[in-house]
This record gives structure tokens, sequence and C-alpha cells, in this order.
């Protein structure tokens, strides 16, 4: 579920949410912000001035606390599904946390760390837009789900099931198949956001895609 957080300068906020993958999609005016990891309500690891882009996974989030320097509005995905975020550059961590108390978690941000943060930099101009699109019904035949346009900096799709569809640019097939969402997947696409779209499903399978822009 993606969630809109309103953050006053210097003021920790809490939110609760279920999932086992969080992504930062947007800082809005913050340069970066720190996070605290919450599992069965308890705080298990503080990130300290991370940026957009930031992935993390592990068994069981119940929730995270933010704090940024200035008044911002961000936007957080927390999911049960694998989300993948693709930036130009951003940062993944692999998270193995076990609820254990924070007195007994090693070095924040070393190797063998419950959250390893590993390369976390990006710099980007604020969007000025979000186009919501509606569902496209996809066959075996193929569906175009956005045409290209130059102003695009991110694409965001979701397929709502029922069956799997792989994702790609014009003349694309489900033998050529690379990215590939089962049903509730959602994929996050930066590098070629600009480009023209399409989806496919396998033969005798159908899906509905949803897709979301976000202009520059």
């Amino acid at each position: 579920m993606q969630y809109t957080i309103n953050l006053p300068a210097g003021v920790e906020v809490r939110q609760e949410f279920n999932g086992t993958t969080l992504v930062l999609l947007d800082l809005g005016a913050a340069p970066s912000i720190d996070i605290e990891i919450e599992v069965a309500g308890y705080g298990v690891e503080t990130l300290r001035g991370v940026k957009r882009g930031l992935r993390v996974t592990g068994p069981a989030f119940t929730g995270a606390r933010f704090r940024a320097p200035v008044d911002c509005t961000i936007e957080v995905v927390a999911s049960a599904a694998a989300i993948s975020v693709n930036y130009t550059e951003g940062a993944t961590v692999q998270a193995q946390i076990i609820g254990q108390p924070v007195a007994v978690v090693p070095d924040r941000g070393a190797p063998g760390s419950p959250v390893y943060v590993s390369g976390i930099t990006y710099t980007d101009a604020p969007a000025t837009a979000i186009v919501d699109r509606a569902a496209v019904a996809v066959t075996s035949a193929g569906a175009s789900i956005l045409a290209a346009a130059a102003g695009r900096k991110r694409a965001r799709f979701c397929n709502l099931g029922p069956d799997p569809v792989t994702l790609g640019t014009t003349g694309h097939t489900w033998a050529k198949r690379c990215i590939v969402l089962e049903a509730g997947d959602v994929w996050i696409e930066s590098d070629a956001a600009n480009l023209a779209w399409m989806a496919i499903t396998d033969a005798t399978k159908t899906a509905s895609v949803t897709a979301q822009e976000v202009n520059a």
C-alpha cells in the first residue's frame, strides 16, 4: 500500500503498516530523512540521512518512524509483495531482522547488521504531476499501457490479475519476457519511463494492468 505522510520539520511521525518490503518513493522538499524501522511495534533499526530510492526488505515490518529536517511530504510503499524499484541511482537494503532488542543490535550500517545500507545517493528534480491511468485489459495479443512521453520521469505498473503479465516496449512478446508481474505485483520504472510500454500475457491467459505516471 502506498502512503503519503506529512512531516513537519524536526518532528518524528509514526506510520503503522504491515509488509515485508518498504520503499521510499519520494521525499518531497527534504534532502534526506531519518527512519526507525519497527517490528512487532518495537524499533529495531535506525537509518539516518537516507534518500529517495531506499528499499528495505525483512520478515515482518509493523511500522516506522520518520523525521525530516524541513517541512515535507513523503511517499512510502509498504507491501507484502516483492516490489522492484528501478532508479538510476538508489539503494537496496537487505534486512535480516528477527525482532531482537535494540541493545543487542551490532553496529548499525556495518556488514552483519540486521539492516546493512550500501551507497544511498540520488539527485533529481521534483515532480510536477501524477496521472493515474485506467486499467487496461491484457491478453496474449498484447496491449499498449503507456505511449512514449518525453516529460515522464517515472512510471508505476500494477498487475491486477488474474494471470501474470510481462512488461516491455513495442514488439515485446511473452517469449522475450524479462519483467514479469504476478497478480498484485508492482513495477516502478525510472530509467526508461519516457518510452512506450506494453504488456502481454501467455497464451489463453488474461490480466488487467494499471499505470501511474509521474511527470516532470
